[in-house]
């Protein structure tokens, strides 16, 4: 049996609960962007098993030209210490070209992210864009902090 949803969800968090007594929250899409020509969609999951769990971070990169070297990306939030990511996929969309990547980050860059407003560093291949988050999402991330940092910090 898998995860089951709390009945009580918000615009920015889904809580589940899992068999194991623990529970499991994933922070719906978040937008970033960096400059007019690309923007970012981020979305978390983590598991309250520990005090600072790991968190999945999945993001799709969008442009409206393709990117060369998006088989190598790196991702982080400060640009001296990005992380391997993991290609999902690459495709052509309507008007331009996605490319999905996954990356686990530790509990602490998480809440950097989070409390701090902090932006976004991806590097793919030569090219390194710095992605801040646009203003509906600087609003979701204080939702996001008084309900996930807030219950982990309390656990």
């Amino acid at each position: 049996m898998g995860p089951k949803g709390t009945g009580r969800p918000s615009k920015y968090v889904q809580t589940f609960y899992t068999d194991g007594g623990s529970t499991q929250y994933f922070v719906k899409p978040l937008e970033y962007e960096s400059g007019k020509d690309y923007e970012m969609y981020v979305d978390f999951t983590l598991r309250d098993t520990i005090k600072q769990p790991p968190v999945r971070m999945l993001y799709t990169l969008h442009s409206e030209e393709p990117l060369s070297g998006h088989s190598s990306c790196k991702a982080g939030v400060r640009e001296k210490d990005l992380m391997k990511a993991d290609k999902i996929y690459a495709e052509p969309v309507n008007k331009g070209f996605d490319y999905r990547y996954e990356l686990i980050i530790p509990f602490n860059d998480f809440v950097l992210l989070i409390r701090e407003k902090s932006d976004l560093h991806v590097s793919l291949g030569k090219n390194t864009f710095r992605f801040t988050p646009v203003r509906k999402t600087e609003k979701a991330l204080d939702n996001v902090d008084n309900i996930v940092l807030m219950m982990m910090a309390t656990r």
